[in-house]
């Protein structure tokens, strides 16, 4: 089997400092040695074409306080960026695409206010944005992970399908972090019920055995993030890792 599935290294931030949390949690965070351009240039040294990354400072603040890094990485790499984190506004949108990155990942503001997201979001691109719905025990969360949206994930997919967003991120925070396996039987489920949706899945993966997990279920895009901070070797990719 050739590869097929598209491995997104994640870095985190806090301070400007690359980071991981365990299960979204701000109090159990592992701080990294690397600076995040070092671990952006690694993976693109490796062979990797995109990058996500997240600003959990403006996750939680609602604000984007590590612009700079993005600048960095985008100056200094031909990394594909995705980032996210803080995003609120149309005019921050299009600054974080000035700065560089080639998405923008949208969690909170959509989900604050969704009618209101629509109308404001006409202006851009639907091609350069992915909206993230991460789940806690079936339950859309916000603001960093920290709050319940109270709003239901399949109602939400078809709003964003319905105004022409199809790349939707979807992280089981039960698995983030936790080196214990990717949610397989949640991204089953809603690849089944929406097929026309580019899901990406987070959170989880630990070797090449849950990445062809992954892929059985057609999944095509997939964000790596302690697994690859603690051993950037683990995915070869620039060679086929499966037989």
């Amino acid at each position: 089997m050739s590869q097929k599935i598209n491995i997104i290294p994640a870095i985190d931030l806090i301070d400007g400092q690359c980071v991981r949390l365990t299960k979204g949690d701000y109090d159990q965070k592992t701080v990294y040695s690397k600076k995040p351009l070092t671990f952006a240039m690694e993976f693109e040294v490796l062979g990797y074409e995109r990058l996500h990354l997240v600003d959990l400072s403006g996750a939680k603040s609602g604000d984007t306080p590590n612009l700079n890094v993005l600048r960095d990485i985008a100056r200094q790499t031909d990394l594909k960026i995705d980032y996210s984190g803080g995003i609120r506004s149309v005019s921050q949108v299009e600054q974080v695409l000035e700065l560089g990155a080639s998405f923008v990942t949208i969690g909170s503001w959509f989900l604050n206010d969704v009618p209101t997201f629509f109308q404001e979001i006409k202006s851009v691109n639907p091609e350069q944005l992915i909206v993230a719905l991460d789940v806690n025990d079936g339950k859309v969360m916000k603001n960093g992970w920290i709050n319940d949206s109270g709003l239901e994930f399949d109602e939400l997919v078809e709003q964003l399908l319905a105004n022409g967003i199809n790349q939707i991120m979807s992280t089981d925070i039960s698995k983030d972090g936790m080196m214990m396996g990717p949610a397989v039987e949640w991204y089953q489920r809603i690849i089944e019920k929406f097929p026309e949706v580019q899901w990406i899945a987070s959170g989880g993966v630990r070797d090449s055995q849950d990445l062809i997990a992954l892929e059985k279920i057609q999944i095509k895009e997939v964000i790596v993030g302690k697994a690859l901070l603690e051993n950037p070797l683990l995915f070869n990719r620039k060679e086929e890792i499966w037989d």
